[in-house]
């Protein structure tokens, strides 16, 4: 091989290795993912959806099936805010620039599960919704709920300690709850979760 095909080639090796060492840092893609602003009986049960929220006015997006909805001034500004458990209700600076959001949805166990990047933490003033769309639901909602996935993967029922993320029954199949936080939600129930991997925080009950 001559010089300037060596040189070729270790260039080609090295943007191959960059590219895979940049797609390694990248949130996780949910099984089957795919774009799709769809919803209703076309909409797939597995997808990617990015969308900006604007930090001026309220936004409702669907997500395949499911739906979230942001008050106007809803997100704190990242490089302002604290975040982790016990900082949900703090007060904080609201975003002033429009903020781009990537989530990840598809079935866990039979179930609804989103997970949202970035990491964010809503302005305890405004409100956000999660609709969670689950056709074989009960309609018990202390049977099945919209939990909190972990960093760690624990599965967490936040309402145990903070009544105001309780889960509701709405109509056409969705369960509805106020979220104070992103990282990841699905729907679980005392049955399908029990001995989840990592729920091992107190306030699980799986």
């Amino acid at each position: 091989m001559t010089s300037y095909r060596r040189s070729a080639a270790a260039i080609l090796l090295g943007a191959a290795a960059l590219t895979t060492a940049c797609r390694d840092e990248s949130p996780p893609v949910a099984p089957g993912a795919a774009p799709s602003l769809s919803t209703g009986a076309n909409a797939p049960e597995s997808g990617t959806v990015t969308f900006i929220v604007p930090p001026d006015k309220g936004l409702a997006q669907n997500i395949g099936d499911h739906k979230i909805k942001f008050s106007k001034g809803a997100i704190c500004d990242p490089a302002l805010s604290s975040y982790g458990t016990g900082e949900w209700d703090q007060p904080c600076t609201a975003a002033t620039v429009p903020v781009q959001i990537t989530a990840y949805y598809w079935k866990d166990r039979g179930h609804p599960r989103i997970d949202f990047y970035p990491a964010l933490r809503f302005n305890p003033k405004a409100k956000v919704y999660l609709y969670l769309m689950d056709k074989s639901l009960s309609q018990d909602p202390s049977e099945r709920h919209i939990a909190w996935v972990d960093s760690t993967g624990a599965v967490i029922d936040e309402s145990l300690t903070d009544p105001e993320v309780a889960t509701y029954v709405g109509k056409n199949d969705y369960l509805y709850r106020r979220i104070k936080h992103f990282s990841g939600y699905l729907i679980a129930s005392g049955r399908s979760y029990d001995g989840y991997d990592g729920a091992t925080t107190s306030t699980t009950t799986y």
